[in-house]
């Protein structure tokens, strides 16, 4: 059985997450290899250490994908008939979204 994973206190993560450069599309390899302040951190913490660790297995997952409603929209007649669909459906069976 593994001991359960050790927290990392909310100043702590605040600090990491400021030294990860805000370069569109950077990875956390990357962040590690360009700031030498977040390499010593990761290096020199275990808590830190696990805290990249685990946040590098979820780097690039799918964080959700749907189409939900955000709204309900009334109309007399068939929305068809009153606006243009603004795009292409996501199916063809789907039906227009508003």
């Amino acid at each position: 059985m593994s001991a359960a994973p050790s927290t990392c206190p909310y100043g702590d993560v605040d600090r990491i997450a400021k030294l990860v450069p805000t370069t569109i599309g950077v990875t956390l390899d990357d962040a590690l290899k360009d700031s030498p302040q977040l390499q010593e951190a990761y290096q020199g913490n275990p808590q830190i250490r696990e805290l990249i660790d685990t946040a590098k297995k979820l780097e690039d997952l799918i964080r959700g994908a749907g189409v939900h409603a955000s709204a309900v929209v009334i109309a007399p007649r068939p929305l068809t008939e009153l606006v243009r669909s603004p795009g292409p459906r996501t199916t063809k069976s789907s039906p227009p979204m508003t």
